[in-house]
């Protein structure tokens, strides 16, 4: 049996990653601890999920969690657990940690 859920299921098609706001809008740092992740194809399952989130800047993803930047408009906290919750793994969000 796979070691993660992404070898039990298909990941969402990959979109190229956002840039960060370059026009100096406000970034809200966003930390996601995920459980589950145990390999370089759950690191790249998340990633993949996290940059199908428009207007998301991921600074780092990591076995068990990920740091992202929201933009001060667009898409939200709920948007980042909804996509890495739909990669088949378990998000505990923590806003504002750096």
């Amino acid at each position: 049996m796979p070691c993660c859920p992404v070898l039990r299921q298909r990941a969402p098609a990959a979109r190229l990653l956002a840039e960060p706001d370059t026009l100096g809008g406000y970034m809200k740092p966003v930390t996601l601890h995920i459980d589950g992740m145990s390999c370089g194809h759950c690191l790249n399952a998340v990633n993949t999920a996290l940059g199908g989130v428009a207007g998301v800047a991921i600074t780092s993803v990591a076995i068990g969690r990920a740091e992202v930047q929201l933009p001060e408009s667009g898409p939200t906290s709920d948007d980042l657990v909804t996509a890495v919750e739909s990669a088949g793994f378990s998000v505990t969000l923590v806003e504002g940690a750096g």
